[in-house]
């Protein structure tokens, strides 16, 4: 069976890392960390959709060289253009890593066609889960997808550009829903692993 690992930067996954055999979080090509969750686990994938995420997780990165190694961006095209208009300081940072572009059309994103309403597009877990999808995941493991309350795992990663509201977090929860719906329709698992967190 090929298994994905998906991990989140909720505050559940402080409880992940530091109470499961490190040997269980070491990178793999079908592991993807959303947003800042890259500093908490390495990963083959980091999934990123905001401009302004790169360069706030590299700034908090021990060794950016070492952080870059051997990881790709999975990322939508417009990251790239978003980051030469906003923050052209970052850019050539940026231009270090290989990159895997979301695909124009949702049903690549899976096996048949994708359920319409699947916006996978607009959250990053989604992106993440569509990505895993795409490469023949047949079980994903989700970990620090705690769609409630406010802050990270790890509070460096707080800014302005938070959106940790009850209306924000009950959308990521409706489109998650549909995805596993979709999964769950086509033998796939979806599992989101849980805490007292979440």
């Amino acid at each position: 069976m090929s298994t994905w690992k998906i991990f989140c930067p909720g505050p559940s996954l402080k409880h992940w890392v530091n109470e499961i055999d490190p040997g269980f979080f070491q990178p793999t090509s079908r592991s993807i960390a959303v947003n800042g969750a890259i500093l908490g686990v390495s990963c083959g994938y980091w999934a990123v959709m905001d401009y302004h995420v790169v360069p706030s997780v590299l700034l908090l990165a021990d060794n950016v060289d070492e952080f870059m190694s051997g990881v790709v961006l999975w990322c939508p095209e417009k990251l790239i253009t978003e980051t030469q208009r906003y923050r052209p300081d970052v850019i050539q940072t940026l231009d270090g890593f290989e990159k895997s572009f979301f695909p124009k059309n949702s049903d690549l994103c899976g096996p048949g066609s994708m359920d319409p309403e699947m916006l996978w597009h607009t959250f990053t877990l989604v992106a993440a889960i569509a990505k895993a999808l795409h490469e023949g995941a047949r079980e994903i493991l989700i970990y620090g997808a705690d769609m409630q309350g406010a802050g990270y795992f790890d509070s460096r990663l707080d800014s302005e550009h938070d959106t940790h509201s009850t209306i924000r977090w009950g959308e990521e929860c409706r489109v998650y829903r549909i995805v596993e719906k979709f999964c769950r329709e086509r033998g796939i698992k979806l599992i989101r692993k849980k805490t007292y967190y979440s």
